[in-house]
């Protein structure tokens, strides 16, 4: 076999393993006949609300509020983090981008690697936090010792759907939601028993509750463009939107809330297990896991894609493995602080976009992403500076992922003001 034979067959196994789960157009515009129906963008963005975490972070407060103060800190929690999604989920739809290449625009080609870097970052270590916690829950049920053993099997499990983007999402959330909804609100209300909040013990204030709930979202609410750029109309960003972040996100916070109130634990899952359904809670556990890890996947290889100019797939298969040996040799623990600390830096990142699009009026609407020349646009950088400083050092009784949002929108304008005739500022075609 001559050499050229042999290198066209490996360009073909290349091509046909890049094909392989469809075209998620992640370094390119998103086709009109790629949009999806309002019923299948639901699936994914409601999925995408149903962490284990969040019954962490609805349990957090859980004996520190009435009921009426979780209900109004937790409602406009959640509805801020709707209002930020709704703005750049129509920005991506408009020009069929995901949040990482949208960045290029906004931050120039070279300065989108720090959104891309630390999505990628946090996507992947949270990813291994819950496939850790899920896994964790099957060891202690089944009794298996080999936690690295099972962390493999469920994550690549998870790893198969990942492979095939939106389509693998929708599928897999459409078995989760409802499974979700049987299994844990009839086991808050009949094996664990509901109960209701009496007077806090150690109350908190509102502001600090608005923030817990703002903040758990926050990060999220910007890599749901990754999935908003599918809607067919803004009426179908709006309405989803509100459903995932105001129905089921307050849904999983509450189950935590209230597990806590009932039974002293936000893990309703062990909770369920422990009044002997072991079956239904380790099934809803592991759906639930597999749509929070699935989106995670997704977002991370949408990143390293953006910084590598790699395909989706092998970005998939690079962030599952790094995932799994996270999990599996349990060092997510010892990331958690950092990734929390991250966390804090990712609402900053709207400042430049939203400033950008709807204040200045930069609408790209005849920018295509191949026009972007490279550079680093110093304004945006400076102000998601700001504005993550100022998140640092706020304290949390204020609503800490907002105050972080509105203060890299101003300092983006002051400075695009101050310097948008010097090199500091570039954006899309006029980049440096």
């Amino acid at each position: 076999m001559s050499s050229k034979t042999k290198t066209l067959k490996i360009e073909k196994l290349i091509d046909s393993i890049e094909d392989f789960g469809g075209n998620e157009y992640e370094l390119d515009h998103l086709p009109e006949e790629r949009r999806k129906s309002i019923f299948g963008l639901l699936a994914v963005w409601a999925a995408a609300t149903i962490v284990p975490s969040g019954f962490l972070t609805g349990g957090a407060v859980g004996g520190s509020l009435t009921m009426g103060e979780f209900f109004v800190a937790f409602f406009v929690g959640s509805l801020l983090m709707f209002v930020m999604s709704c703005l750049v989920g129509f920005i991506a739809h408009e020009v069929g981008l995901t949040f990482h290449t949208l960045s290029r625009y906004f931050f120039g080609t070279r300065g989108s690697f720090i959104p891309s870097g630390l999505q990628v970052i946090t996507r992947v270590g949270w990813g291994a936090v819950s496939l850790a916690f899920a896994v964790s829950f099957v060891v202690s049920m089944a009794g298996v010792d080999s936690f690295f053993g099972v962390t493999a099997i469920i994550g690549f499990l998870y790893l198969l759907s990942a492979l095939f983007g939106f389509e693998g999402m929708k599928i897999v959330s459409y078995v989760a939601i409802p499974v979700f909804l049987v299994v844990y609100l009839w086991g808050l209300f009949v094996p664990i028993g509901f109960e209701t909040p009496g007077m806090p013990a150690e109350p908190i204030s509102l502001g600090q509750a608005m923030g817990i709930a703002a903040g758990f979202w926050a990060a999220g609410a910007l890599v749901s463009a990754d999935w908003l750029r599918y809607a067919r109309s803004r009426r179908d960003i709006v309405v989803s939107s509100a459903i995932a972040l105001l129905g089921f996100n307050m849904i999983t916070l509450g189950l935590g809330f209230f597990s806590v109130v009932s039974t002293g634990s936000s893990d309703i899952t062990q909770g369920m297990a422990d009044v002997g359904y072991i079956i239904p809670a380790t099934i809803a556990l592991i759906l639930i896991t597999w749509t929070t890890v699935d989106n995670w996947l997704y977002s991370g290889s949408l990143g390293l894609s953006n910084i590598t100019g790699v395909r989706k797939i092998y970005g998939v298969v690079i962030t599952a493995a790094l995932m799994i040996g996270l999990a599996g040799f349990q060092i997510h623990t010892l990331i958690i602080p950092w990734i929390s600390l991250l966390g804090v830096f990712l609402p900053a990142l709207a400042g430049p976009i939203f400033v950008e699009y709807y204040v200045i009026g930069n609408r790209m609407e005849h920018l295509r992403l191949d026009e972007i020349e490279y550079g680093i646009n110093g304004v945006a950088i400076g102000a998601w500076g700001i504005g993550s400083g100022v998140a640092f050092f706020t304290p949390d009784a204020y609503v800490v992922p907002v105050v972080s949002v509105v203060a890299s929108c101003i300092a983006y304008y002051v400075l695009y003001l101050g310097l948008r005739e010097t090199p500091l500022y570039s954006v899309g075609a006029t980049a440096n």
